[in-house]
């Protein structure tokens, strides 16, 4: 993601003065955080699963204003995912995604 320094400077019609950093790293823009919840999982038909998801509390931007544009949610025998079996990805905001 994107981090950002800052600092300021005043000026007069000398010219400008000696700055001052603010302290902290800003992030600016990175990649978002978790979906806040996988509220249900089911069987929806023949080799199908529906799963329903919420939105992630952190989007990626400083001020939550930059939207998530996909989502993929990932299906496999193994709990730690070394093999997938299906994967499946949504673009926008959906927050339900069939896999077959």
């Amino acid at each position: 993601g994107l981090v950002l320094y800052l600092r300021v400077a005043a000026a007069n019609s000398v010219g400008y003065g000696p700055p001052l950093a603010w302290p902290y790293p800003l992030r600016v823009l990175g990649v978002p955080g978790p979906p806040a919840d996988v509220s249900r999982a089911r069987p929806a038909g023949d080799r199908t699963v529906r799963v329903d998801y919420l939105p992630p509390l952190d989007t990626g931007f400083f001020d939550q204003s930059e939207p998530v544009v996909a989502y993929r949610v990932e299906a496999s025998e193994d709990p730690a995912f070394r093999d997938l079996a299906l994967v499946a990805e949504a673009s926008g905001a959906a927050l339900t995604q069939d896999l077959r």
